[in-house]
């Protein structure tokens, strides 16, 4: 039987370059020393809270977590910015930021220490995992959004609007002007480590045909599809993503 741990949750503030960025610790309670850690990126207009059940099953597997609110990323946001600001670079910045010092704290094992990113979480994350090879052992992505290139192609090269209403959140001209103009799978590529994907069937936002392409960018990676799912699982599915990554997180040697 595998065993399951109680958890403690609190709140974690990262202050840079002005900024503040929210965040919470959720860390199994446990004699080890050293514990491996996942840091959790939430999707667009979400906040922490957006993974925050994710984090305590994590937990609850002997695994901690760090889960915070981009800069601008949603409208329930507690860290710094408007969503008039937020950005794909300044979300990458935004998590650049919390590796570098989430992953220096004394209880983190600095041999496991990973990225989970949902939707355009998951695209950050794939996007700044590259640059952190030496850090983040391992990506876990869901439904993760590498559609947005394409979704906003047209908007990019005619958009004159200086605000634009999308997804139950005010964007600004920012956001389409700063989109990427390299390709996105490729960027994606330049991480070498382990990588899971886990997509739905039924995704309406995130064809699945994009983890489909992105699995065969990496070196090492291997792509989840749940039946009937859509842009989120049912419990049983979540309860097996789960699974799967403490399995693997558990299992290394």
């Amino acid at each position: 039987m595998i065993r399951e741990y109680a958890f403690e949750r609190s709140e974690y503030i990262i202050q840079k370059d002005n900024k503040t960025i929210f965040g919470e610790l959720c860390k199994p309670l446990t004699d080890k020393e050293k514990l491996p850690l996942i840091i959790a990126c939430h999707g667009y207009n979400s906040c922490c809270e957006g993974v925050r059940y994710e984090a305590e099953l994590l937990a609850k597997r002997g695994i901690a977590s760090y889960c915070f609110d981009f800069c601008g990323g949603g409208v329930k946001s507690k860290s710094s910015g408007a969503t008039t600001e937020m950005t794909i670079p300044g979300e990458q910045k935004d998590l650049a930021d919390v590796i570098k010092q989430i992953s220096a704290l004394s209880f983190v094992d600095k041999e496991k220490i990973y990225l989970f990113g949902m939707s355009q979480g998951g695209f950050i994350s794939g996007l700044t995992a590259p640059d952190f090879k030496k850090i983040i052992k391992g990506l876990f992505l869901v439904f993760p959004a590498f559609c947005i290139p394409d979704h906003w192609a047209e908007r990019k090269r005619t958009n004159k609007d200086e605000f634009i209403e999308f997804g139950g959140m005010t964007l600004g001209k920012c956001f389409v002007d700063e989109l990427p103009d390299y390709d996105v799978f490729e960027r994606a590529a330049e991480f070498d480590k382990k990588v899971f994907i886990f997509h739905g069937e039924c995704d309406p936002v995130v064809d699945v045909k994009y983890s489909e392409k992105l699995v065969k960018c990496y070196k090492d990676a291997v792509l989840t599809v749940f039946p009937k799912q859509q842009h989120w699982f049912e419990g049983e599915y979540t309860e097996q993503m789960m699974d799967t990554i403490s399995e693997y997180i558990n299992g290394e040697k």
